[in-house]
Parts: C-alpha cells; sequence; structure tokens
C-alpha cells in the first residue's frame, strides 16, 4: 500500500523506486550470483508468469538451476544450462552480454551485468514484433516476393560468399543460367496472371530439385540463375540440370488450362570458367546463348570458344556505322544481361 505522511523518507523513497520499476516497459530482475532472485519488477513477473515470485518481500530461494528441473524453460531454442554459464562468465570478466532469446513463439532481448561486483542485473524486452518486422524487411529486401527464391541482391550475395567460401578450401561449384522457353507465348495468350503461376512454378520446381549447399535466384521475367555447391563437378551440375529440364516441361495447371513451357540452360564451373562472379555468370549466360541458338530445350556447359566467338561478334558490332547516328544501340542479350549483374 502507498506510504502516508508518518512513513520515514526511505520507505517513501523505497516505494517510489518499486513503483517506477513497476511501470518500466522491460522486465527488471536483479540475482545473486547463484540465480537466488532479490528483486523481481512487475513486467518481469509478467512476461515469464511468475506471479507466485511478485511479492519482494517472499521471494523464493530457488535459484536458477532449480528451475531446470521444472518447465519453466520449455519451449527455449538455446541450452538454458550453457546460457546461464556464458552469461556468468561474461559478467564475471567485467564485460556485459546482450542476446536475443527465442522462447516459443516469443523473441525477448535480454541484457546481462555485473553490478555492486556480486549481483546480476538483468532486463528483458519482448521484441517479438519488431524482430519479425525487421526479418520480413530483410527477407524482402534480398527474395523476389513472386517465387521466394533469392531476388538479384540476395543471390550476388550468396555468390560473394561461396566464392570465397570455395576459393580457401580450393574446391568447385557449378552456376547454371537458366531461362524459360515460349514464356513469351503463355503471357500473350493467357495474360500475364497466367505467366505469374507458370514463374511460381518455376520456383518451387527448382527449390525441390536443389541440394543442401544449392541455392537459386530469379533475376527478373524468366530469368533464373543457381548455383550447385556441390564440389563433385560437373556431375553434380549435370544432374541438377537435367532434373530441371524433366520438371520444367511439366505442365502446369491454370485456370482448367495446362500451360507447357520448357528451359534452356547454361553451365559454367568455378574456378574452370572463372574466379569472379562477373566472368562466371557472363561465361554461364554464353552457354545459356549457345543452347537457344541450338534449338532451346537444351543444356550447354561453357567453353572458352564461346568467348572467342562472343568477342568476334563484338568487334564485328563495333566496327560496322549505324544506319542511324541517333539510334540507340544494343548489345547482344548474353553482354547485356552479364552486364546488369
Amino acid at each position: 500500500m502507498p506510504p502516508d505522511d508518518t512513513d520515514s523518507l526511505d520507505t517513501r523513497t523505497l516505494h517510489g523506486l518499486r513503483l517506477t520499476l513497476d511501470h518500466l516497459p522491460v522486465g527488471v530482475g536483479v540475482f545473486t550470483l547463484d540465480g537466488v532472485p532479490m528483486y523481481l519488477n512487475r513486467p518481469f513477473v509478467e512476461l515469464y508468469q511468475m506471479h507466485e515470485w511478485a511479492d519482494a518481500d517472499t521471494l523464493p530461494t530457488r535459484n536458477f538451476r532449480d528451475l531446470l528441473e521444472t518447465d519453466f524453460f520449455e519451449g527455449w531454442k538455446i541450452d538454458p544450462e550453457r546460457y546461464m554459464d556464458e552469461v556468468l562468465a561474461t559478467v564475471r570478466s567485467g564485460r556485459t552480454l546482450e542476446n536475443l532469446i527465442e522462447q516459443g513463439d516469443r523473441i525477448i532481448r535480454v541484457h546481462n551485468q555485473l553490478i555492486a561486483g556480486a549481483y546480476l542485473l538483468s532486463t528483458h524486452e519482448d521484441v517479438t514484433a519488431r524482430v519479425l518486422a525487421e526479418r520480413q524487411v530483410t527477407y524482402l529486401a534480398l527474395h523476389d516476393p513472386l517465387t521466394g527464391l533469392l531476388n538479384r541482391a540476395g543471390f550476388v550475395s550468396g555468390l560473394k560468399e561461396i566464392i570465397k567460401r570455395k576459393a580457401s578450401g580450393g574446391q568447385s561449384f557449378g552456376i547454371v543460367s537458366l531461362d524459360l522457353d515460349h514464356f513469351k507465348d503463355v503471357n500473350d495468350l493467357y495474360g500475364h496472371m497466367a505467366g505469374d503461376a507458370v514463374l511460381q512454378a518455376t520456383g518451387a520446381r527448382i527449390t525441390a530439385a536443389l541440394g543442401p549447399e544449392d541455392f537459386s535466384g530469379r533475376l527478373g521475367g524468366d530469368e533464373f540463375i543457381l548455383v550447385i555447391g556441390s564440389d563433385q563437378q560437373p556431375s553434380s551440375v549435370n544432374l541438377i540440370a537435367s532434373r530441371l529440364q524433366a520438371e520444367l516441361c511439366q505442365p502446369v495447371a491454370f485456370e482448367g488450362r495446362a500451360l507447357q513451357v520448357g528451359a534452356s540452360i547454361g553451365v559454367a564451373l568455378y574456378p574452370r570458367d572463372g574466379t569472379d562472379r562477373k566472368t562466371l555468370i557472363s561465361n554461364a549466360d554464353m552457354a545459356l546463348y549457345r543452347a537457344k541458338r541450338e534449338g532451346r530445350g537444351r543444356a550447354c556447359m561453357f567453353d572458352p570458344a564461346m568467348d572467342e566467338h562472343a568477342r568476334e561478334r563484338r568487334l564485328g558490332f563495333d566496327r560496322r556505322e549505324p544506319a542511324d547516328p541517333l539510334a540507340p544501340q544494343t548489345s547482344s542479350p548474353v553482354v547485356e544481361r552479364a552486364q546488369s549483374m
């Protein structure tokens, strides 16, 4: 109950302090280094449903490790005993420790520090909504919303990482450039909703074909790109390419229709066909261009002769005088797509 005028200044001060702590937006707990609670504010009690601990004058003498024998830590995504050992080791060294702890469907930000050389001050805040919103923003920044595959930025980030990792281990991987055949026909005949259905089905089929070391992205339109992370090359990338061609020619059901497309595929290998992302993507695209020139529905492996042929084509193009000096000049599809990465 609130203090009256006959209470001492210390009593009124203590009541004011408790009142203030009970109205903070975070849970505050003070513990001995053995894990025995000395004080818990009301948000802490409510956060963990510890109402039997609500009265600071009757706090139990059970410590943290006693709670391990109960269901108190049910739902934690980390080992609570190992976590507490880390907390104690950190604060005893004079440092603070902050963690995001997932507990069931909640995410709690916990900050621990040593006070007065003998007590643990632990603050707890439910940041579930904020963290999930941040994760959604990050996800959308790196993923294509239509297919759920990585977008250009997400794929490039992943490609940089695997190049770094494979270079340090002296290993290889494959990169696959893939375009859908006859996708424009689907859009023209049945509309963009039909096209979107085909793209979504393509994304799902690509994902189903990949292994744990692989990842894929949609660069835009009907352009897809994959990394086949296995070191067993070219056998792994050839197996995936064959699987994709078999899967992607299967009809896609849309409003009672069976929409039919296929896939043309170009393949390049790291480090044989390039050691940087731009070269690898460009060479996979050259192989894709060859597959499309040879009649679509094919998979082609990059060959250095393709690069020489492309250079000759570009040189021949550059030497020609444009009929209209003001007319926009376009590069070959392969070069244009590689530059855009």
